[in-house]
């Protein structure tokens, strides 16, 4: 977990919108101490256990209870209670809209090291969902979240508020919620324009592959920490930076609906990623200039292309681009096996070195063409790679 929270940190995986309980409250004039004696800690970074594993009894949201003032962690101002976590030892629970008679301020909620909380609702008057975290995902492996009618705000930065939560299996909305809904225990929310976003594929849903649906967005680590899905087919993958962050996901397929190579779609700067073969939209026909795309995907072999694309094409799992000034090598992927590789012949110049050989695990020796003998030699390459004039 200490990698993930990292990544969160340093891509302003924000709680975003705060939300409470009943009306907003306004800014207070003072401050009166947090309530229990509780520090004023944040949650800490910890390792998540080595292997993750579904529990034997379901919780049961229905058990959801209450707990006292004491057991939650919280500074009391004159107008208004800024709840940040919980410290007691109930099972299950539900995150109240009021403490001590006054109406609750809620952005992030952090479940202490000692309590072991499997589930949480959140009580109806939120309007966001909060983004929950655990000091210990041993110690607390939440496995069962509910949101209540009211929580109707998209977060601003379109991320994943439980990518931190390894154990979650079940998502729950209640009734009347017009924003967002549970569709095969995958947690989606509405935009405007009639598109949806894939907000949460829980880590501990069972299910090797995955069609995403139709006009569907992915979220910023929607994926994160899934353990068993391995292929996902019909992909968008618009907004969707860092979707398989520390995921099991090992090959993606493209909708045809997808046709523009953005900056972050296929990034990914944890370290954990495990995709290794990404087919694009046969359909794609442009892309951001000056960026690395596929940033970060440490074990990706292969980029594949449909026949038929006159904007894209991949030979050996390379790809190219079909530019107006030309045809550009645009990536090979870090993980290509193979010690030698030989630039196509249909190539007539080479994207951003930089960002085409980003951090080849494999490569030695790049054969290129001798109308790239000026432009292209072995200290312009990373790892000591030596490029050879066929």
């Amino acid at each position: 977990m200490r990698r993930i929270t990292a990544v969160m940190l340093a891509l302003g995986m924000a709680v975003g919108l705060s939300a409470c309980g009943g009306k907003q409250a306004g800014q207070p004039k003072e401050t009166t101490g947090a309530a229990s004696g509780a520090s004023k800690t944040t949650a800490a970074e910890t390792d998540a256990p080595e292997k993750k594993t579904k529990a034997e009894d379901p919780v049961s949201m229905e058990d959801a209870e209450l707990p006292a003032d004491k057991d939650f962690i919280y500074d009391k101002f004159n107008s208004y209670v800024a709840l940040r976590g919980y410290q007691g030892k109930d099972e299950v629970i539900v995150i109240p809209g009021t403490i001590e008679g006054l109406p609750v301020q809620l952005n992030g909620f952090t479940i202490v090291e000692k309590a072991h909380v499997r589930g949480i609702v959140i009580d109806e008057g939120y309007t966001s969902i909060p983004f929950i975290s655990c000091e210990s995902a041993e110690n607390s492996p939440i496995e069962s979240i509910k949101l209540p009618s009211t929580c109707t705000e998209v977060n601003s930065s379109n991320s994943n508020p439980f990518a931190e939560l390894p154990y979650l299996s079940t998502i729950e909305v209640a009734d009347g919620n017009p924003v967002y809904f549970v569709e095969d225990g995958i947690l989606y929310a509405n935009l405007s324009g009639g598109d949806k976003l894939l907000l949460c594929y829980p880590p501990m849903k069972e299910g090797e592959v995955f069609s995403q649906p139709d006009q569907t967005l992915l979220a910023e680590a929607c994926f994160a920490n899934n353990t068993a899905l391995k292929r996902v087919e019909n992909a968008h993958a618009k907004n969707g930076e860092n979707a398989f962050l520390n995921s099991a996901v090992e090959e993606v397929v493209c909708s045809d609906s997808w046709t523009y190579l953005g900056q972050h779609e296929f990034d990914d700067y944890s370290g954990e990623s495990k995709l290794r073969s990404i087919t694009l939209s046969a359909k794609l026909n442009d892309l951001v200039w000056k960026t690395d795309h596929f940033k970060g995907q440490d074990k990706l072999e292969e980029i594949n292309v449909p026949e038929g694309n006159p904007d894209f094409f991949s030979e050996d799992g390379i790809l190219y681009y079909v530019g107006s000034s030309g045809t550009y090598l645009l990536k090979y992927p870090n993980a290509h096996p193979g010690e030698d590789f030989v630039v196509s012949e249909k190539a007539d110049m080479l994207y951003l070195i930089s960002t085409v050989f980003e951090n080849p695990i494999y490569l030695k020796r790049v054969h290129i063409p001798e109308k790239w003998a000026d432009s292209v030699r072995s200290s312009d390459l990373p790892n000591g790679i030596e490029v050879v004039v066929d």
